[in-house]
């Protein structure tokens, strides 16, 4: 996950890996805050789609993604994403500050980019 700012490790932990049902504990470190969060795949039909749910503390976040083929060169990335805050505060901070999840998931699709176009890594 050298796309992913924050990214520590992550252990697969139920199902076929890969595969629909699959879980897997992921750890970020956002500042100085440990997260943790699980991985549920809902389908992985790759290289055309892969949709994930990431649970959190107070959040779940489905993430739908699309690949479609432009041209030899070129790939159209569709990225979905729903939040889902699970208590107050974190409901009160999305209703404040919603740019800021819209803002989060650009990074992480534009360093997905510069990754696979250029190797570059972002990771700790």
């Amino acid at each position: 996950a050298d796309w992913q700012r924050g990214f520590v490790s992550i252990e697969h932990v139920e199902g076929e890996m890969g595969k629909e049902g699959a879980k897997s504990k992921i750890k970020y470190l956002m500042g100085k805050r440990a997260v943790d969060m699980v991985e549920t795949i809902t389908k992985n039909d790759l290289p055309r789609s892969f949709s994930a749910i990431y649970q959190a503390k107070g959040v779940w976040n489905l993430q739908e993604n699309t690949f479609s083929e432009i041209s030899e060169t070129n790939t159209r990335w569709t990225s979905r994403s729903e939040f889902v805050m699970q208590s107050f505060p974190l409901k009160l901070l999305a209703f404040l500050m919603p740019k800021m999840f819209k803002k989060q998931s650009y990074q992480f699709m534009t360093d997905f980019k510069a990754w696979v176009e250029d190797g570059e890594s972002v990771r700790l």
